[in-house]
């Protein structure tokens, strides 16, 4: 029996009431992507055959659609061979009686082709059941014979495959995630997959291949993880070990008192739905102690996955989404929004709350009752809203603004939990409270716009203060996207910063810029006190034309400020960095990003400076935009953004350190973003990786979080199609047509990393002395210190002139050849280390013999140094060896007489 398996609704887990139908049908021809958590990876279709777009005769054609990511069920048929089945676009994935998983695959138009695993230790005890059993059932029609109703079930527990470790299967999208729980105390070492239908090897990537009649199949390197008593993950090393046509794992030290689980680290997502527009886009990212992530944005799809049950209700809503903290798993998603244009462009959470704030045109905007506005007063207002953490309770929600337009809101929240908020306005009548330290609305030619600083109460009822805040020309970027930004210091104060025109800009004494030539945007950061009723200290910092954001960032009692910095329209022949800095010079049309650390107190001093970003370019336009920053918790600035640059400065072990420059159709680029840390004193890049990309000529906007381990949160929108995703991603997909976009969410570790080995080789010479001619034996020890597994390491040791080989003892393969001894030792995982033991015969008289060796692997190594070792033997004189017969000549001989 062929069936089609239809999912009727949209959502992560199927609960409909209503029973799924399965129909006869050809299997569909997409790619099948299989993989696992826990013990987990994920199958691959690779090789020549693979083809991302149009298929040809024989090759594999991916066609993302909104159905792919969704939990797929297994159906159980107890009358059929294949007791559960899950049918995923590209094939079909079964679990029989005997435990055996079957994937069933489609190679374009050629025959269907078959993989098998399974469980190959002797000790193993199997009963596939079902798990997590479903509501909804499948009803199959077959022939004249009756129609059958079939369970149907999350996944299938197949059972345990050796003592201690069970085996569960699931299917999500493309994915079939094997499961394999090892429990407290248990043996991971016993676990032995075998396959049938390939031959087994080992990437360079970690990647387990098997290469079939109809070409490579991949499965994704494993990672491990444990989870202590709060629910924190901590990452255990873990690779492939193979043995004939069979897999198992070897995984590096961990705690085995506690249960074992293996799955992805990095953790990326597609977010959004099928919308036909350039809209969709998160914003601003957040995650709280529980590393639970938030990310808010703007779409204009009707089918953007919600949890609610809500639907669109304008051109366009914004939207609030809470993810597990893998990414997998979209625990809340909601619409905020009314009748006409709505966008969450700002996301805080604080005190167990969610604070979000943007702008609408709506004029049904949901507020709550005793707001301190419940009216939209022009084109468009700025909005806030307080609501729950599950997303589910509305709590407060206001909007403010006047009788033009408001957009391009941030906040910050204080310790009191007033909400502090800035924004551009084009408003003469904005509502002024307090004692504004601006109360004039100002403009200049056609332009009318100015920043707005405001402070609402904790319940969004009392406009506590606001003021204008700007000089006679507009305080906006190129095409109205300066989106100024803003932060609370430890003392209360207020800090903005944003881009501005006014050759009359407020600045204050001492201030290490006051003015500017030209009308051209320049950058701004400024301080207010509490009550927004005194500028404290303002200063300009460079030219940033057409720079669209800044990054605003506060640490070491300073201020750091970052944009595209653009040298045409300075009053500077260029921005004086300092001594030491990571990157002094920015040539002339490079557009480099520029980060400058202010002295916090009075903005009258560079603690530090520095140029930023690539000067090489496939588009002609080298420029380097940094949109957020943030400090870490060790004091390191982390920058995100986008470059049009090909040799933007990455690290040794990042994980991506190839621009993406892929065509997304016609002539139109997609440019990579990117993030970089450095340290505080911008003198050294201490990490730096390229991510994805987005659609070239969209404004570039990216959204940084960073959470109490240091990793690395960042959201915006992607117009490829090929955006990196992990195993277990929420979705997987790209969700919209060529030129659209799809909002993601990524994490990274602290260090940006791919993963990184430092191997150390050591040497240890032959004891005593080396006589000439004599065998002696030397030794070396190749040691991972980690993080991660040194996948394809590789020994290689040149034999000491002179000397003639003997021997090797090594636990691993060896060769020797001409001199040179070569050891493959495949996998080390951290904290492992081999020997290797070489025996030689050395010279017949006296010398000096060097002896030198390397040991290196595909995986990055970020400590290249100590991979090569050299050392001197000191070869002496063959030994006389004298006796009591030295005197005895040629020809005579002893003779021995015996006395009794």
């Amino acid at each position: 029996m062929e069936c089609l398996l239809k999912i009727l609704h949209r959502k992560a887990r199927i609960k409909s009431p209503k029973d799924l139908i399965l129909k006869r049908s050809n299997p569909m021809k997409k790619t099948l992507i299989m993989g696992g958590i826990c013990l987990a990876f994920i199958l691959l279709i690779a090789g020549n055959a693979l083809s991302l777009g149009k298929p040809d005769n024989t090759g594999l054609a991916i066609k993302p659609s909104v159905s792919q990511t969704f939990a797929i069920p297994f159906v159980e048929d107890p009358g059929q061979v294949s007791r559960f089945t899950a049918r995923i676009p590209g094939g079909s994935a079964t679990v029989n009686a005997q435990g055996e998983i079957v994937y069933h695959l489609k190679n374009g138009k050629a025959s269907n082709f078959i993989l098998k695993e399974m469980p190959a230790s002797q000790f193993s005890i199997l009963n596939p059941q079902g798990q997590g059993r479903l509501k909804a059932q499948a009803t199959v029609f077959h022939g004249k014979g009756p129609k059958k109703t079939l369970a149907m079930f999350e996944g299938v527990s197949v059972g345990n495959i050796c003592p201690g470790v069970a085996l569960t299967v699931k299917a999500a999208g493309r994915n079939v995630e094997k499961l394999f729980i090892v429990a407290p105390g248990a043996d991971p070492a016993m676990i032995r997959m075998k396959v049938e239908g390939g031959k087994l090897a080992l990437a360079k990537s970690g990647e387990l291949e098997v290469n079939t009649a109809k070409g490579p199949v991949c499965f994704t390197a494993p990672v491990a993880f444990q989870t202590d008593e709060k629910g924190n993950r901590e990452t255990i090393p873990v690779t492939y070990a193979l043995n004939d046509n069979s897999y198992g794992f070897q995984l590096g030290d961990y705690d085995r008192s506690r249960e074992l689980v293996i799955d992805p680290l990095l953790a990326s997502t597609y977010l959004g739905g099928s919308g036909t527009s350039y809209i969709e886009t998160a914003y601003d990212v957040a995650v709280d102690s529980a590393g639970k992530i938030y990310v808010a944005g703007t779409t204009d799809s009707s089918d953007f996955p919600v949890t609610d049950g809500s639907s669109l209700q304008g051109d366009t809503d914004g939207f609030i989404a809470k993810f597990s903290s893998d990414l997998s798993t979209l625990e809340a998603a909601i619409f905020i929004g009314g009748d006409a244009y709505d966008q969450v462009t700002s996301l805080v959470l604080a005190d167990g709350k969610i604070y979000a704030a943007g702008s609408t045109s709506s004029s049904d905007f949901p507020v709550t009752t005793g707001a301190y506005s419940e009216t939209l007063s022009g084109n468009s207002d700025a909005f806030v809203c307080i609501l729950d953490e599950d997303l589910s309770t509305l709590e407060f929600s206001t909007l403010i603004g006047g009788s033009g337009g408001e957009q391009d809101t941030e906040i910050a929240i204080g310790e009191t939990g007033d909400v502090f908020m800035v924004l551009i306005c084009d408003s003469g009548d904005f509502p002024m409270a307090g004692n504004p330290f601006d109360s004039t609305f100002n403009m200049c030619k056609n332009f009318f716009n100015d920043v707005i600083v405001a402070r609402l109460s904790g319940d969004l009822s009392t406009l506590k203060a606001s003021t204008y805040f700007g000089g006679s020309c507009s305080e906006y970027g190129y095409g109205y996207e300066s989106n100024p930004r803003i932060a609370l210091d430890d003392a209360g104060k207020v800090w903005i910063a944003g881009i501005t025109e006014s050759r009359d800009f407020p600045t204050t004494d001492g201030a290490f810029l006051r003015s500017k030539p030209y009308d051209a945007e320049y950058v701004f950061v400024s301080r207010l006190d509490a009550d927004l009723s005194t500028l404290e200290a303002s200063t300009l910092a460079g030219c940033a034309h057409r720079s669209f954001r800044v990054g605003l960032a506060l640490g070491h009692g300073d201020v750091y400020v970052a944009s595209r910095f653009y040298e045409y329209y300075t009053g500077l022949s260029t921005f004086p960095t300092t001594p030491g800095s990571y990157d002094p010079t920015d040539p002339e049309d490079a557009d480099k990003a520029l980060i400058v650390r202010f002295k916090g107190d009075d903005l009258s001093e560079v603690v530090a400076a520095t140029f930023f970003g690539g000067v090489t370019t496939i588009n002609s336009y080298p420029a380097t935009y940094i949109t957020d920053l943030a400090v870490d918790s060790l004091g390191d600035l982390v920058a995100v953004g986008i470059t049009h640059c090909t040799d933007h400065p990455t690290t040794a072990g990042a994980y991506d350190r190839t621009a993406d420059y892929s065509l997304a159709g016609g002539t139109y680029y997609l440019s990579p973003f990117f993030i970089s840390r450095l340290d505080e004193d911008l003198t050294t890049l201490k990490a730096s990786t390229y991510l994805g990309n987005q659609y070239y000529g969209n404004e570039p906007r990216v959204g940084l979080a960073l959470d109490e381990d240091d990793n690395v949160y960042l959201c915006g929108m992607t117009a490829a199609t090929n955006f990196p995703t992990t195993l277990n991603a929420f979705d997987r997909s790209f969700n919209n047509g060529q030129y659209y976009m799809d909002a993601f969410v990524s994490k990274l570790d602290a260090s940006l990393s791919a993963d990184a080995a430092n191997l150390a080789l050591t040497f240890t010479p032959p004891g005593g002395t080396v006589s000439a001619s004599s065998n002696f034996t030397y030794s070396f020890t190749v040691t991972n210190n980690g993080p991660s597994a040194a996948v394809n390491a590789h020994f290689t040791h040149t034999l000491p002139t002179g000397t003639t080989f003997v021997s090797v003892s090594t636990q691993g393969q060896w060769s020797e050849n001409g001199g040179t001894i070569s050891c493959p030792l495949e996998t080390i995982v951290p904290t492992g280390s081999v020997q290797i033991q070489v025996t030689v015969t050395a010279p017949a008289t006296a010398t000096s013999a060097t002896i030198s060796a390397t040991v290196s692997s595909s995986t990055a190594d970020p400590v290249s140094g100590n991979n090569a070792v050299s050392a001197s033997v000191t070869i002496t004189a063959e030994e006389d060896e004298d006796d009591d017969n030295d005197w005895l000549l040629p020809g005579c001989f002893i003779s021995t007489v015996l006395e009794f």
